[in-house]
């Protein structure tokens, strides 16, 4: 079994997660800390479904083993044990576990063979699941937590603020380590001509930008009765939604009944984010609920004004007034107020844009990575 100090870098860290939707905020996380940490002290195996590893394969990293690991249902007793067959085999020396299914598996294993876990709190599972089940939710979470986590790291301040309060997480043991995001790729100059000319939209329309999944928790439903609200001039102002998820055929329904296809766009999920992001005018973050999105990271970075809600640390992350405008959530009235101000002054959206651009030189992915590798590194330390 593991013995700290036994051995020299690079130390194999394992990588846990469950996750098999398409790429989100999570993916990419795991994305950025893998290909920007330390090769010289750290070298990563990532136990995941294959659909994830499938994204990381593309990235060609030679200090990444990709191992296939899933759950097949809630109490899947194969994966318990193929788990653990696979943490001892590979020697992992540090379990960095990034969503709750898996993390709840992943934590008592990693227990019993003595292996030290860190556990990234990306969005609580009690924030999308009745109430009846909440609470249950938390006693579960607060009991892993306490007793089978070296170190919680939440990537939100109010998330961790909220689990204090509610006695979640112990306070010693846990800490706030905010995304990060690689600034250079939407600083460098794109085409914003080319860009709207290949997605149809006039270079003198203002584009409002979504990116991200088209689920519930982002509020497109929200944003969509907003843009009704606006004036009806079509060429006035377009909307570009990217990503894909479980609503969007939905929301395809409901822009044909309302007559808004010719302002609005499902662009899908897209590789090219910050030539999409540099070719538009204002971000919109609709969310119910959010910790600390990375999708507004990037808007930013790519000096962008944003409209967001006031959930999570969006309004931590965001100055109203400043670098953008937040809103209440589920309030269509807000929202479209606040839309109608961007559109009506180009002056205020471009010295926004500039706050926000310098805003997020605040949030690199190599400030995230480093301070992750301080966990790791005291974690490796302890007797």
């Amino acid at each position: 079994m593991f013995v700290k100090g036994e051995e020299n870098p690079p130390y194999p860290v394992g990588i846990l997660t469950g996750s098999s939707y398409d790429i989100g905020g999570v993916e990419r996380h795991i994305l950025l800390l893998v290909s920007y940490s330390d090769r010289k002290r750290f070298r990563f195996i990532v136990f995941a479904p294959p659909r994830f590893l499938e994204l990381l394969s593309d990235l060609r990293l030679d200090n990444v083993k990709l191992v296939e690991w899933k759950m097949r249902t809630k109490c899947d007793l194969y994966a318990i044990w193929d788990l653990w067959t696979k943490l001892r085999s590979n020697e992992v020396k540090v379990l960095h576990i990034h969503d709750p299914r898996s993390g709840a598996v992943g934590r008592v294993v990693a227990r019993i063979l003595k292996i030290p876990v860190v556990y990234t709190v990306h969005l609580p599972p009690y924030y999308y699941v009745t109430r009846v089940r909440k609470r249950l939710y938390q006693l579960i979470e607060g009991i892993l937590n306490k007793r089978f986590t070296s170190r919680v790291i939440y990537v939100s301040h109010s998330v961790r603020e909220e689990a204090l309060r509610a006695h979640l997480a112990p306070k010693s043991r846990s800490l706030v380590i905010e995304n990060g995001v690689h600034l250079e790729k939407y600083t460098k100059p794109a085409d914003r001509t080319a860009v709207r000319r290949v997605l149809n939209t006039p270079e003198e329309a203002v584009v409002f930008c979504f990116v991200g999944r088209l689920t519930e928790q982002k509020g497109i439903d929200v944003f969509l009765r907003a843009i009704k609200m606006l004036p009806g001039q079509s060429g006035a102002f377009r909307v570009w939604l990217v990503g894909d998820g479980p609503l969007r055929s939905e929301l395809e329904q409901y822009v044909a009944k309302e007559n808004l296809g010719s302002i609005v766009q499902f662009l899908g999920y897209r590789s090219d984010v910050p030539e999409i992001l540099q070719a538009s005018d204002v971000f919109v973050l609709p969310s119910r609920y959010e910790a600390m999105p990375i999708s507004l990271l990037e808007a930013m970075a790519a000096g962008l004004p944003c409209v967001v809600t006031s959930v999570g640390d969006n309004a931590k992350i965001v100055e109203d007034g400043t670098t953008g405008i937040v809103v209440p959530p589920e309030n269509p009235e807000a929202l479209a107020t606040a839309l109608r101000k961007m559109l009506a002054d180009s002056e205020m959206r471009q010295a926004m844009g500039e706050a926000a651009r310098k805003k997020a030189q605040e949030y690199s992915v190599e400030r995230m990575a480093a301070r992750i590798a301080e966990v790791y590194e005291e974690l490796l330390k302890r007797p």
